[in-house]
């Protein structure tokens, strides 16, 4: 899911520990994998740390019929296969030149961006339930599959907030009339808001997006779930 507005957008991290299957191989033939990256390319993350945050190395089968078991670990899953389907359109246009013929079109086509997303997203949370994995979560033993939950349903409903809240700006510069665009305003910037317009709806979404991406910075400091909720906040 891309990261909206200026900064890294972190497409790839390095966490410090080998590929799944190699390192599967060598825990099962009682070996060991050696990560020898090239100057620059190490890990910014201490091995120390991410040894809590290793997987199950079991057989995929065996880890996916344990992940069926938990509906925290199921819906994380999900989510994954879902958005590598149904891939999210970038940061929509935050930048406009409008005139009094083309703003109303300027306005109704950045929307399709933010419609598109919302509808993902809408599948995306569907699969959390009405109000998540709370339960589930306090049982669950995994540190990995904590991080990836706050992470992942914290993102969720942040790209909801936004998206509704950007709609709504658009919105409300489609309202203003081509008069005003000729006489008072020919540019537009969209700029971040704390204070929220859309509704009460979103008022919830944004205080449990924020209540789980602050957990997960605090409870995983020094992995790149911790680094990835910062940059959601």
């Amino acid at each position: 899911m891309p990261y909206w507005f200026e900064g890294n957008q972190y497409d790839s991290l390095r966490a410090g520990l080998g590929p799944f299957a190699l390192t599967r191989l060598a825990h099962e033939s009682g070996g060991a994998y050696f990560i020898k990256d090239k100057t620059g390319d190490g890990s910014p993350f201490s091995i120390e740390t991410m040894q809590r945050f290793q997987p199950d190395y079991l057989s995929p089968d065996e880890y996916l019929r344990a992940a069926a078991h938990s509906p925290l670990r199921k819906a994380v899953l999900s989510v994954v296969d879902l958005t590598r389907q149904r891939k999210f359109k970038a940061t929509p246009r935050l930048s406009f030149a409008p005139t009094a013929q083309s703003y109303f079109n300027d306005m109704r086509e950045a929307q399709e961006t933010a419609a598109y997303n919302s509808m993902v997203l809408q599948q995306c949370l569907a699969l959390f339930g009405a109000k998540g994995f709370e339960q589930p979560y306090v049982k669950e033993t995994s540190p990995r599959w904590r991080a990836w939950y706050d992470l992942t349903y914290g993102r969720l409903l942040a790209m909801m907030v936004r998206c509704n809240e950007y709609n709504w700006a658009c919105a409300t510069m489609k309202a203003k009339g081509a008069d005003f665009v000729d006489k008072k305003s020919n540019r537009w910037q969209f700029k971040p808001d704390g204070t929220l317009h859309f509704g009460s709806q979103d008022e919830r979404m944004a205080k449990e997006a924020t209540r789980l991406l602050t957990r997960c910075v605090k409870d995983n400091q020094g992995t790149p779930w911790a680094l990835l909720a910062q940059r959601e906040l």
